[in-house]
């Protein structure tokens, strides 16, 4: 209730979490070793996906489970929406055309999309997904799990984050000044 939790990106644990809003950090002790590249918060659960198919679930975000998603590859996004009537966790695999989903934070469904890219990164809002990739000028939309549609960003670009907010997509490249946005 009320934490905060984060992650380096870089090295798995620690995982540093805050229960004060943000004012004081406290590190996660564990002995799991690896790389984490996004988390989220949905459905009462903190959900976070790494490298070599690895995601890890917590309830508050200071003591964390590491489990093995069906599919091998290095996961650099997850988010959490409603699709197909249904709250999911989704996540998408970099350097493939894989995603996986779930209800629960477990018990995860492998499906595939219409392009093989380089994604990095998946965010829901306006009842679908976005998910973009790096170093190109692709996107997928999908407001179905099993339906993606390509989408063209405006340039070629280290695209690096998509978020939602205020009715609109917004992306940012990385190492760069680009930055470009799509109203839902």
């Amino acid at each position: 209730p009320g934490q905060i939790a984060s992650s380096s990106g870089a090295t798995m644990f620690p995982v540093e979490y805050s229960d004060d809003g943000g004012i004081s950090w406290k590190s996660q002790s564990s002995r799991e070793i690896g790389v984490w590249r996004d988390i989220v918060y949905g459905g009462d659960k903190f959900v976070m996906v790494g490298d070599s198919g690895a995601y890890a679930r917590s309830t508050y975000g200071n003591s964390w489970t590491v489990y093995a998603l069906p599919v091998k590859s290095n996961f650099y996004g997850i988010d959490y929406g409603a699709l197909d009537g249904e709250n999911l966790f989704v996540a998408v695999a970099n350097n493939s055309n894989q995603i996986v989903y779930s209800a629960t934070g477990s018990g995860w469904t492998k499906a595939e999309l219409p392009l093989t890219n380089n994604w990095r990164s998946i965010a829901y809002g306006a009842g679908k997904f976005i998910i973009i990739a790096y170093n190109s000028d692709a996107a997928l939309c999908g407001q179905s799990i099993l339906e993606w549609v390509p989408v063209t960003l405006p340039s070629v670009a280290n695209w690096r984050k998509v978020i939602y907010g205020g009715g609109k997509f917004v992306v940012i490249a990385y190492n760069s000044n680009k930055a470009a946005y799509a109203l839902a």
